[in-house]
């Protein structure tokens, strides 16, 4: 969320935590004449209870989120850290392991080659944890495309196997 964003938010939200590095406010947000534009389909008389919060970074930034979360603003703050990990997740199921080309002509075929691939996935993701040991690096700086296909060097092949 932007920090203008973020302070127009403010404006009509309590003040519920401050700590040295964050800040963390209760609002009864309500959709704006623009949202309600955007979103047709929300009734006018929408209205949810929300913490908005600012949290500074290790770098000295400042992060902006909004959620209804029971949580403290430095967890919320971890929880959207893992965003770009999930993302990547996601894309190395659809991409790399050819899952949005599942080729299946029945739900049940369908699941079958899907749950195939997510073991696979998982058997992969042990791998490159257990190399990451070996390497003494974080298992993410292991490309899980490069983990995937690593077999293919010895003469095996992941991606043709699944």
């Amino acid at each position: 969320m932007t920090k203008s964003r973020f302070g127009a938010l403010r404006k009509n939200a309590k003040l519920i935590d401050e700590g040295p590095h964050h800040k963390s406010n209760s609002l009864l947000w309500r959709p704006s004449a623009k949202d309600q534009k955007c979103n047709p389909d929300l009734p006018v008389d929408a209205a949810i209870e929300v913490a908005i919060h600012e949290i500074e970074l290790d770098n000295g930034t400042w992060m902006y989120l909004v959620t209804t979360l029971k949580a403290d603003a430095r967890s919320v703050a971890e929880l959207y850290s893992w965003r770009y990990d999930v993302e990547f997740d996601i894309r190395d199921v659809k991409v790399t392991m050819d899952a949005e080309n599942i080729r299946a002509q029945s739900v049940e075929t369908f699941k079958k080659e899907l749950f195939t691939l997510i073991v696979a996935f998982n058997l992969i993701a042990q791998f490159r944890r257990q190399a990451a040991g070996i390497a003494n690096v974080k298992p993410r700086r292991l490309s899980f495309k490069g983990v995937w296909l690593a077999p293919e060097v010895h003469g095996m092949s992941c991606a043709s196997s699944v």
